[in-house]
């Protein structure tokens, strides 16, 4: 009887408050303030929310269930669009598309299959390619809530065995399993809490390496493992008979890569800047250093080996990356050479496929795939359909690239909103491009076009962005707008579908994707450009982009959405934050926004190679000055915000969300609104909960933009 009637108190402030001028009203619910206050260096911070970072407390959960129920009310009282909405991609989800497959050295195909109509993707698999499809994993089957995940999978050499990786909850640990392909049954052992890469499996199937963690504590939340190590399992073997093969230092983030003979593992430390380690298994010999990144400020990434020869990916005097040759011998480094030098377009992703370097390369963020011998000769080079080249599902091959060093075919993925996961292949020897799999869509593909601009940022540096609309759209500055960024990692933010920028296109919209610098576009300078003490750069680059728009007749500040996610996130709200009146709609998903806090909570450490270390007097100053969460402006024109978060999520812990719609709604006076992913992690916890985000965020927008949906033509 207190729900029914607190939803009819909620529906009735809409209609007396929600459409009036002035500031809106959440009388409903009683967010409270304290006088809490902290030092840091030579500032005195005022947190008068810091009580909702307690987010485990009944008193913050009570809170969050209000704000909850306060957003999906307020959307659903729009329920003439919530339901065009619904329905449209519900009709847009009759798609079934596959990511890249990893195939084996018998020719055996392992894929990800996809029905936007199903909670999670199903794992398949084919013998040879042309044979029937069999379902080895359906996590819809293993759960009623939908709520199984499949985190990844890596088939061993041969195909013979399948490891595998499920979740529930968004459980930050992973625990994997191994199956016989031939007859599907699971072998005895579980690996737990383990992360397998594509290069784990030794060379006869008989196991494999692994990493995890010196120590494991599932029950406590806020228990962060530090201390990394690299192991081999034997299958058939207990876990507790596993050899420890490397221990990191504390905090030391590696990774490793058996070699194509499997006689050594590649280790990796470090993040931005990488230090290479050779490490024999057939003999108790030191680690060798092959390539040392910290000492030199340079990130070298691992692509393959014959024999003694070890290539990498280096950035070493070369922003834009090149292909080096290190040679070991006797245990020691014989020769380090470069084999593919620098050039103009920047190295994205770096494989041997079908005896052959095969580059994955950006020419001012336009994706090409290029082709030379071992040797290091040019072969041939092909343009790949304008859109972000990205498995959906396939960790593993998580970049949307994928095949065999002893098979000439390479298969890409695309998710350009022009392309729309179709996936494509490239034949080395014949030079033939295809398309392999189209995609099956109603969205109407060749009804629009992606187009290339370059506007100049604050500083002057030019910056490209991508544009996708309706062909033979009038540009009269009233077209609502979809601006998104993201800046962070490396990662190039290119053109990617997803049924709600399907949608949003079909009723007159346009999508804007600026490559603002923190992404890897124009290749590692672009990328520190945007990192840590050259956040704001970023920052510049999206608020230049917004005007652009504006200034160019492709929308107005009335119709204009801003949306960021993870990352993304706090470069948006801080674009906001500094130029609050260019936007009518904020899509704020699973961010971090107080950053002189964000070391303290789950998931802290993992942004600081991006943001910064508060910790450090110089970073933590510069980091306050464009912290979403203490820069919102008290007299300005907020546009129309939405903030997701996830309650278990591992990453970006949802109390930053809690405090930024906290000081938001004390100050804004448009709708500042909090959507919760309840037991959602980062980014949803299966496609009901994803749809569900999805259409609430496009009928706030609708409803603030003022459009009416129209039927499809």
């Amino acid at each position: 009887m207190k729900n029914i009637f607190n939803i009819i108190l909620i529906t009735l402030v809409f209609f007396l408050t929600g459409c009036q001028k002035g500031k809106f009203n959440y009388n409903v619910i009683t967010t409270k303030k304290t006088g809490f206050k902290y030092d840091k260096f030579d500032k005195t911070i005022e947190d008068t929310y810091q009580w909702l970072e307690q987010v485990d407390s009944s008193q913050v959960k009570s809170w969050a269930k209000q704000q909850d129920s306060l957003t999906k009310s307020y959307i659903g009282n729009m329920s003439e669009t919530k339901n065009w909405i619904e329905k449209r991609m519900a009709e847009l989800a009759k798609d079934i598309n596959n990511d890249t497959p990893i195939v084996t050295n018998n020719g055996s195909h392992f894929f990800i299959e996809n029905d936007y109509q199903k909670s999670q993707p199903l794992l398949k698999y084919k013998h040879k390619e042309s044979s029937k499809e069999i379902t080895l994993i359906d996590p819809n089957s293993l759960s009623t809530d939908g709520n199984i995940v499949l985190n990844d999978f890596i088939p061993s050499p041969s195909g013979k065995y399948l490891a595998y990786s499920l979740s529930k909850n968004s459980s930050r640990y992973r625990d994997w399993n191994i199956m016989n392909v031939s007859d599907q049954t699971e072998l005895v052992e579980t690996i737990n809490a383990a992360y397998l890469n594509i290069q784990s499996w030794l060379p006869n199937d008989e196991g494999f390496i692994y990493r995890t963690f010196v120590n494991v504590d599932r029950d406590d939340e806020s228990f962060i493992p530090n201390t990394s190590v690299i192991k081999k399992h034997i299958i058939g073997n207990e876990q507790d008979e596993d050899v420890t093969l490397y221990t990191a230092k504390k905090d030391e983030t590696i990774s490793a890569h058996l070699d194509s003979e499997g006689r050594n593992i590649l280790i990796t430390e470090g993040t931005n800047t990488t230090t290479i380690w050779l490490k024999s298994l057939e003999k108790n010999t030191k680690p060798l250093l092959l390539l040392d990144g910290k000492t030199n400020n340079v990130l070298y990434s691992f692509i393959d080996n014959i024999g003694s020869k070890y290539w990498f990916l280096s950035y070493e005097n070369a922003p834009n990356g090149k292909v080096i040759e290190v040679e070991v011998l006797n245990n020691s480094v014989n020769s380090i050479n470069e084999i593919i030098p620098s050039f103009t377009e920047a190295i994205n992703q770096a494989f041997v496929f079908g005896n052959h370097f095969v580059l994955h390369t950006l020419n001012k963020a336009k994706p090409l795939l290029k082709v030379y011998d071992l040797n290091g000769n040019y072969r041939n080079q092909v343009e790949l359909p304008v859109g972000l080249t990205w498995n959906s599902f396939t960790p593993a091959f998580q970049q949307g690239i994928s095949g065999n060093k002893n098979s000439s075919w390479v298969y890409i993925r695309s998710q350009g909103l022009t392309a729309s996961n179709s996936v494509y292949r490239y034949n080395i020897d014949s030079d033939t491009f295809e398309t392999y799999i189209k995609s099956k869509t109603p969205f109407n593909i060749d009804n629009y076009e992606t187009k290339q601009v370059f506007y100049k940022s604050e500083d002057g540096t030019e910056v490209p962005m991508f544009i996708t609309h309706k062909k033979g759209l009038k540009l009269d500055g009233n077209n609502p707008t979809l601006l998104y960024v993201y800046g962070a990692y490396g990662w190039t933010a290119l053109p990617f579908i997803t049924r709600k920028y399907a949608l949003f296109l079909e009723q007159g919209g346009i999508h804007a994707m600026p490559n603002i610098r923190g992404g890897g576009a124009l290749g590692a300078d672009w990328y520190k450009d945007g990192r840590g003490m050259n956040k704001k750069n970023g920052i510049d680059d999206c608020v230049n982009a917004a005007k652009w728009l504006i200034d160019n007749k492709y929308t107005s500040s009335e119709k204009l959405i801003i949306e960021g996610n993870s990352a993304g996130g706090i470069v948006a709200a801080a674009a906001v934050n500094k130029a609050p009146e260019l936007f009518k709609v904020a899509w704020l998903e699973f961010p971090v926004f107080d950053l002189a806090r964000v070391m303290q909570f789950r998931g802290g450490n993992r942004w600081k190679s991006q943001f910064g270390n508060p910790d450090v007097e110089e970073e933590f100053n510069y980091m306050y000055s464009y912290s979403p969460y203490h820069n919102i402006k008290p007299e300005s024109e907020y546009p129309y915000t939405l903030i997701a978060a996830g309650e278990k999520d591992p990453i970006a812990s949802p109390l930053h969300s809690y405090k930024m719609t906290a000081k938001l709604q004390e100050y804004s006076k448009a709708p500042s609104l909090l959507y919760i992913n309840w037991d959602g992690g980062h980014g949803g916890k299966n496609e009901e909960e994803r749809t569900a985000l999805r259409v609430a965020e496009l009928t706030f927008a609708f409803e603030a933009l003022g459009i009416k949906p129209k039927s499809i033509n």
